[in-house]
């Protein structure tokens, strides 16, 4: 048993490696993404019949939308050493901006540049003009006055410090745009004044598009480039996917299979958010008509989380047969989880209870520890079992009360994950558990078809509202 729980440690390391290039991937993937988003819709933002300023404020929003640009402003850059808006953030700008002459300097000598940290007095007094700490910059030329333009996007003060530093990719992506935003503008420009000047502006018209395909073309060869990325992406994707799905098989594996004693009846149903969850939970045949039950739920969701499941599962096992009562096997169980692995690795609630049934009696003993509280159905009527308790995994030495009462024949208890009790529905507040399991054992139907009722009113409940966390739903029925 020890040799298989360091290979269970041994392969949860190994896929929380696999979850950390995942999402760094997927974050690259999203970003050149967005970056080809914009790249390929620029051309329609540019049209012969919208002026400059309405171009502008379509792009303004593009940027903010897909990369999630906090700002993105437009300036013209008079001859009087000011900025004067022209969108700023989507919205026409009002007044000048004075912009001191170390900024000035900045913009003669370096016509696009990224700053993340305002170090010299001409990125300083640009920072202050335009109003962001952490920026991009790229100068443009308006063709319908003929006088520069200043394109900005970034965040400022605030904002900057919840998003990491721009890279040379980015700025890369960034003074590619600005360059193919002046000459589609400027394109279209011409092509008005050819309307007019036809003849006398032929010659011009031929230049502007050779220059045109030659950097379409350097465009198109930037795509295939970045579409070639994108496919060793997505092949990295793929495999980690699989691996995903063969940890997701091994968690299946370790859920117990629901026995089918007569002297009581059970259900269970298990539904993780993603492809593997962060529940887990064994029932177990103790003995002649004692039964135990056994429900925790990991801190999170995902890979991380169900890696930590196999473990409480490997302890647990351990543990099960070795109390005869949930309270002791719940201290060792959290004894064994302190010790042995990292402060709060742990970390989890859970509950325990024995259902056990004698003589055409029932009695339920039941401890908790964090956990949300057992539903007790009864005669028509549904009322909490509650017993407060400590997470498990924190302190070596805890303490949980065992809580008994007897059970009639046709009784039925529902222990059940706070994803189900957590889930919003809107403005509808969250889900009505104990509802719900009033109603879905009403007129006594098979237990099975009761669980899948509960379910089946939490999916109609919550409507388009994504689901919150990871599900775990049991049903125990005394039948005596």
């Amino acid at each position: 048993m020890d040799r298989n729980a360091e290979l269970l440690k041994e392969k949860a390391m190994l896929l929380l490696a696999r979850e950390r290039e995942l999402v760094s991937l997927r974050r690259t993937h999203a970003r050149v993404s967005a970056w080809l988003n914009v790249a390929h819709n620029l051309s329609e933002l540019v049209s012969t019949g919208t002026s400059a300023e309405e171009t502008y404020t379509a792009l303004a929003h593009k940027l903010m939308s897909l990369l999630e640009m906090q700002r993105v402003g437009f300036y013209q850059i008079t001859r009087h050493e000011t900025l004067r808006p022209i969108v700023r953030t989507g919205e026409a700008g009002q007044g000048e901006l004075p912009l001191d002459p170390p900024g000035g300097a900045l913009l003669e000598r370096e016509p696009e540049g990224l700053c993340n940290t305002a170090t010299t007095p001409g990125l300083q007094a640009l920072s202050h003009a335009v109003g962001l700490t952490r920026f991009m910059w790229c100068r443009l030329v308006d063709p319908e006055e003929d006088l520069p333009v200043l394109m900005v996007a970034g965040y400022d003060l605030e904002k900057a410090a919840f998003y990491s530093h721009f890279e040379e990719g980015d700025f890369g992506h960034f003074r590619s745009m600005g360059e193919h935003l002046a000459l589609q503008m400027r394109n279209a420009t011409l092509i008005k004044q050819l309307e007019r000047e036809k003849r006398s502006l032929q010659e011009l018209n031929e230049t502007l598009e050779k220059r045109v395909a030659d950097r379409t073309e350097e465009i198109a060869h930037t795509n295939r480039e970045l579409a070639d990325a994108l496919a060793v992406l997505e092949e990295k994707d793929r495999l980690l996917n699989e691996d995903l799905d063969q940890a997701r098989s091994f968690q299946q594996s370790i859920l117990p299979t629901t026995p089918a004693p007569s002297q009581v009846e059970f259900g269970a149903i298990y539904r993780p958010l993603e492809q593997v969850g962060g529940d887990i939970y064994d029932i177990s045949a103790m003995g002649e008509g004692h039964y135990r039950i056994f429900v925790a739920d990991a801190t999170g969701h995902g890979v991380q989380a169900s890696l930590r499941t196999i473990v409480l599962k490997s302890e647990y096992d351990r543990l099960k047969g070795r109390h005869s009562t949930p309270d002791a096997l719940l201290q060792d169980f959290n004894r064994r989880l302190v010790r042995q692995y990292n402060p709060a690795e742990m970390l989890c609630t859970a509950c325990c209870f024995d259902v056990i049934v004698a003589a055409g009696k029932a009695r339920l003993r039941y401890v908790n520890a964090a956990h949300p509280q057992l539903l007790l159905a009864s005669g028509g009527t549904t009322r909490e079992i509650y017993r407060d308790g400590p997470f498990l995994g924190l302190s070596d030495e805890i303490e949980v009360s065992m809580l008994e009462q007897d059970l009639a024949l046709g009784d039925t208890v529902i222990a059940y994950t706070d994803g189900l009790s957590d889930q919003m529905g809107g403005s509808r507040g969250s889900f009505r558990v104990e509802e719900a399991v009033r109603d879905s054992l009403r007129g006594d139907p098979p237990l099975p078809q009761a669980l899948d009722a509960i379910i089946a009113r939490f999916d109609q409940f919550r409507g388009a509202t994504a689901v919150a966390d990871d599900i775990t739903l049991i049903g125990v029925r005394v039948r005596g």
